[in-house]
């Protein structure tokens, strides 16, 4: 076997072969089997939204249609609105211990005047089941004092009969809870059910909760959903013996975030490209997310830094397909004055193709990140021969070193240094003695 030197480097070694094939986008798997997208989308809400409110239960189920009891409520209705949890020396409420789970829920609640009690304010009862209307009260008073508003003298007699005459049952609600559900109707977080009823009396289950409580983050002083507020993602990534690289993604928003409370429990990357069947993985986790922080010169962007101790050598031939990225803001993030709410939606920086494969419909991440969405570094160490530029690579009577054959090579992508000469041998007596291949 000839002996390799510096001056005649394998070409197998030196190249990275770029096996074209379908690009899969690794999507965040529904965690609840029971909570398909036609409920979700019957109150105008999103699984993500849900997710960033509230927990499921083992098995992989949400329970959208259980009641709910006034603890559970507290408890989606702190996390909703971003209050701080609160657990004082001495309990409230007569029947909430320090050691129950919802303590600290309550507790925060009670301190942000979301609520006061049950009866004369001495008890909770945390365990009851809460109904349509006391929950709308919950919410309609914590808006309303938030916004300066009073509801004992905010609607008229006549402006109270006229909110709640839009509805067959508006008789039903208790006196002292009709400015409270007028609120809620007039605001949009509630729409009554399809028979044109509120409901009040009827025990208040877990979607109706949630989507009550997505509704009214928009109410909140300053409050701008994300999904308005971020106006697109970056990627960030560089080149390496291993390939193309996404190393962070960038979320822009069209506010200042200075100060912005981001962690990692408020990101889901989404979508990140993967080859369909790589040949090798090294590492763990790759493109999950490790890091995130406001960029110090672009107050308006979050960077999320991404894991790349991976390889994959199953990759298109462009930088492009490896810079694929998606982006959900999964909790609510305070920056400055503005308070910006979960998205509803993802946000990613190209787009889905739909295929038609055997008369039935898939969908395949085709696109390529779009021009102007990404960056990558590094790309000054390489060329890249892709065969729909032209420019496939080829070259004859190369070693193969894995054989102990010459043999003639055509790679339809190819990335190969520049800054270093291929040369590859030829076979004894063949015509040239030497063959260039410059990469």
């Amino acid at each position: 076997m000839p002996k390799r030197t510096p001056k005649a480097v394998l070409l197998t070694v030196l190249s990275i072969v770029l096996v074209f094939g379908l690009c899969t986008a690794a999507v965040a798997a529904s965690p609840w089997s029971d909570l398909p997208n036609t409920v979700t989308a019957a109150y105008g809400i999103s699984e993500s939204q849900i997710a960033a409110i509230s927990e499921g239960y083992p098995g992989g189920l949400w329970k959208p249609s259980q009641s709910v009891t006034r603890a559970q409520f507290i408890k989606m209705a702190v996390a909703a609105f971003d209050i701080p949890l609160a657990e004082p020396v001495a309990p409230s409420f007569t029947d909430v211990a320090k050691d129950d789970y919802y303590y600290p829920y309550i507790e925060g609640a009670k301190a942000a005047a979301l609520t006061y009690g049950s009866g004369d304010g001495s008890t909770f009862r945390p365990n009851a089941l809460i109904t349509r209307q006391q929950a709308l009260a919950i919410i309609s008073r914590y808006l309303a004092s938030a916004n300066g508003q009073n509801l004992a003298t905010m609607y008229s007699a006549e402006e109270l009969a006229t909110l709640l005459g839009h509805f067959g049952d508006g008789g039903k609600i208790s006196a002292e809870l009709k400015a409270e559900m007028a609120f809620a109707y007039d605001k949009g977080i509630t729409k009554g059910n399809d028979s044109g009823n509120l409901d009040p009396l009827t025990n208040l289950t877990r979607i109706q909760g949630a989507a009550m409580l997505i509704r009214a983050w928009s109410k909140t002083p300053g409050a701008v959903s994300a999904d308005s507020a971020i106006v697109g993602v970056h990627a960030m990534g560089f080149v390496d013996t291993d390939g193309a690289k996404l190393s962070a993604i960038v979320v822009e928003y069209n506010v200042d975030m200075t100060g912005a409370d981001v962690s990692l429990d408020k990101y889901e990357i989404t979508n990140y490209c993967t080859s369909t069947n790589p040949v090798a993985e090294i590492g763990s986790n790759p493109g999950v997310a490790a890091a995130v922080y406001v960029d110090s010169d672009n107050h308006n962007r979050v960077i999320i830094e991404v894991n790349t101790e991976y390889q994959l050598q199953r990759v298109p031939a462009s930088y492009k397909w490896a810079m694929m990225a998606g982006v959900i803001q999964t909790g609510t993030i305070r920056a400055g004055t503005h308070t910006i709410t979960p998205s509803a939606r993802q946000v990613k920086n190209y787009e889905e193709v739909s295929l038609w494969n055997d008369r039935q419909q898939r969908y395949d991440y085709r696109d390529y990140a779009r021009d102007g969405t990404y960056t990558i570094n590094g790309t000054e160490m390489f060329d890249l021969f892709t065969k729909e530029a032209g420019t496939a690579f080829s070259a004859t009577h190369c070693w193969e070193e894995a054989t102990g054959k010459y043999v003639d090579v055509s790679l339809p992508y190819a990335l190969l240094f520049r800054r270093i000469t291929i040369r590859a041998k030829v076979r004894p007596g063949a015509a040239h003695s030497r063959r260039r291949v410059h990469g």
